[in-house]
């Protein structure tokens, strides 16, 4: 809250979001956060709950294990999840448990669908470095499909060197 009670309010979602992304707390108290999130399964708290994906803990064994923990809430939210896990993809880099999410909801079609869509609308940038797209187009690797491989091919040509290199 702003001045003499003015501004916006904090919601319960950003409270547990706030602290979810903090990376110095117990583990035990992510995890409890996480659940509380996944509990909640609206759109505002499960885009929330992807917020885990977008840092690391210096333990990296308890990273990945809390990143599971968060991929396994997301599937268990099933298709409510789907919105707020293509928003993410969309805008975030860190895509590779989203993706793996995406790809036990929806099947593997529709998620090589949403990861082609999102990297034609991914801007390309000569003037930093892209890591978005390059994120995408590293994750592409890991799905068989008959499409891949063409993109792929498409994608060796990019005008970026990284996402050269990914493909």
């Amino acid at each position: 809250m702003g001045w003499f009670g003015l501004g916006k309010k904090t919601s319960k979602v950003d409270k547990l979001v706030k602290k979810l992304t903090n990376a110095y707390i117990q583990t035990h108290d992510r995890v409890r956060v996480m659940e509380q999130l996944a509990e909640m399964g609206s759109d505002e708290a499960l885009t929330g709950l992807l917020q885990r994906f977008t840092y690391r803990t210096e333990q990296s064994i308890v990273d990945e294990d809390e990143k599971e923990t968060a991929y396994r809430m997301l599937v268990e939210a099933g298709l409510y999840a789907q919105p707020a896990i293509e928003r993410f993809i969309k805008s975030n880099d860190a895509v590779y448990w989203p993706l793996r999410a995406l790809k036990e909801i929806v099947g593997i079609d529709e998620t090589v669908d949403i990861l082609m869509r999102t990297l034609d609308t991914t801007s390309t940038s000569e003037e930093r470095v892209n890591e978005h797209r390059t994120q995408l187009v590293s994750n592409l690797r890991d799905f068989p499909h008959e499409r891949v491989e063409a993109k792929l091919m498409e994608l060796s040509d990019d005008a970026d060197e990284e996402v050269r290199i990914m493909a």
